[in-house]
C-alpha cells in the first residue's frame, strides 16, 4: 500500500497510524452481546410534546442492570436522547450504541468516493469505473476480505489519485478494527487513538473525514462508555420505534385523535381482553 502523501491532502500520518487494515492481525469478535432491557418513556422539557424511550439493561427479573452504582442507557446518535435520558436517570451512564457510531464513519468513504468520482469522470459511477466497482469492497472489513477483494483494494489504492479515499477508507476500518478487538482495554485505546487523531490537523481536502472527527469528539465519553460496558444497545428502542412507524404508515393521514387512539390500541392487542373475555 503506498504511503498517504498528495500535493492535495498532504502528508496523514494520522490515518496511518502504526498498521495497515489489510495486514492487520485483529480478531474478529461479536460487536453486542444480548441482553434483557427495561423500556421506560421519558418526556423531555427540551422537546414538549415528545417522548424519548430509554431502554435501560436489565436481568431477568426485570431489575434494572448498573454498573458500580450507576446504571447505564443505550442511545443513538440524537442528542435529544441523550438530554431526556440524562433527566429521568441523572445517574446513568450514556453508552452511544456502535451501531450508530460505524454508520456515521460508513458514510464518510462513500461520500468521498461519489465526490473523488465526479471530480475525476465528470460524472456518477458507471460500471466501468474503479470507484463505483468497489463501493461494496469498501464496506467490508479488512479481516473479512477475500484475496480478490485485497486485489481490488491495493489496486484501487496504487495511486495518488484516490488517495483521499484511502485516506478515509482507513479511518472507517480502524473504527471496526477498534469494536472488533477481542481485548476491550486495547480496543478502547484504539478508538482513543482514532478520535484524537482525527479531531485535529485534519487535512481540508478530506472534507468528509472533519465533520466525522468533530461529532466524534464531542460524543467521546458516549462512545468510549461502550468499552466499559460491552453490549449496551438501543435495540429495543428502535424496535418500539419500527412499530410507531408502522401505526403511523397505516394510518394513512389519519388526523382524528380519538380514531388514532383507537388503532395505537388495535396494533398493540390493547382491545383483546374486551373481545376475548376469558384473557382478563
Amino acid at each position: 500500500m503506498p504511503t498517504l502523501s498528495s500535493p492535495r491532502c498532504g502528508s496523514l500520518p494520522w490515518a496511518i497510524h502504526e498498521m495497515n487494515p489489510l495486514s492487520s492481525g485483529s480478531g474478529a469478535g461479536p460487536l453486542a452481546t444480548r441482553s434483557v432491557f427495561r423500556v421506560s418513556a421519558v418526556r423531555s422539557r427540551h422537546a414538549p410534546g415528545v417522548t424519548s424511550r430509554v431502554a435501560m439493561p436489565s436481568d431477568s427479573t426485570g431489575n434494572c442492570e448498573r454498573q458500580g452504582t450507576s446504571a447505564r442507557s443505550g442511545s443513538g446518535g440524537f442528542t435529544g436522547f441523550r438530554t431526556a435520558a440524562a433527566e429521568e436517570l441523572p445517574d446513568a451512564v450514556a453508552v452511544m450504541d456502535p451501531f450508530h457510531v460505524v454508520r456515521l464513519a460508513s458514510d464518510a468513504p462513500d461520500r468521498c468516493r461519489r465526490r473523488v468520482q465526479n471530480d475525476l469522470h465528470g460524472h456518477r459511477g458507471r460500471a466501468s469505473d474503479p470507484l463505483y466497482k468497489a463501493r461494496r469492497t469498501l464496506h467490508t472489513g479488512s479481516d473479512l476480505l477475500k484475496n480478490k477483494q485485497k486485489a481490488i483494494i491495493a489496486a484501487l489504492f496504487a495511486g495518488d489519485e484516490h488517495v483521499e479515499v484511502e485516506a478515509t477508507w482507513q479511518v472507517y476500518q480502524t473504527m471496526i478494527g477498534a469494536y472488533r478487538d477481542p481485548d476491550a482495554t486495547a480496543g478502547r485505546e484504539r478508538m482513543t487513538t482514532l478520535i484524537a487523531s482525527i479531531s485535529t490537523g485534519v487535512p481540508a481536502a478530506l472534507v468528509e473525514v472533519r465533520p466525522l472527527g468533530r461529532t466524534l469528539k464531542q460524543r467521546a465519553a458516549d462512545v468510549l462508555a461502550y468499552f466499559e460496558r460491552p453490549g449496551t444497545s438501543n435495540r429495543p428502542t428502535e424496535a418500539i420505534n419500527g412499530r410507531l412507524e408502522h401505526l403511523r404508515g397505516t394510518a394513512l393521514g389519519l388526523r382524528n385523535l380519538t380514531n388514532y387512539i383507537t388503532r395505537s390500541l388495535l396494533e398493540t392487542g390493547g382491545f383483546r381482553p374486551v373481545l376475548h373475555p376469558p384473557l382478563r
